[in-house]
């Protein structure tokens, strides 16, 4: 295979960040946020604290303190519909928009 490359990080616009916003669910009802701030993008996963997401393109992100990790966002008509997050070790997980975001506890 190639080589391993550290991610490029590429700015957005906080418009388009906001599409990816909101709550996310996997096949074992365990709950995400993606959380917009700003020119920022954060992901929650359960029981763990918000963590950076940044952009390498439209759709693909990698989580800052873990490169290796990429989460990407599946569109359908424009709207985000899914996610995925792919860590290095594993399967990946895959989420899918719901309507109502959760406030977490």
């Amino acid at each position: 295979g190639r080589p391993y490359q550290e991610p490029t990080a590429i700015t957005l616009e906080p418009q388009i960040l906001e599409h990816y916003a909101g709550a996310y669910k996997d096949a074992r009802g365990e709950h995400y946020l993606v959380i917009s701030e700003g020119e920022q993008l954060r992901l929650q996963r359960p029981e763990r604290d918000p963590t950076l997401i940044l952009p390498m393109s439209t759709g693909e992100f990698f989580i800052a303190d873990y490169p290796m990790t990429r989460v990407t966002f599946t569109l359908a008509s424009g709207k985000v519909i899914a996610m995925e997050i792919h860590d290095p070790i594993g399967a990946a997980t895959e989420l899918e928009k719901t309507e109502k975001p959760r406030v977490p506890s």
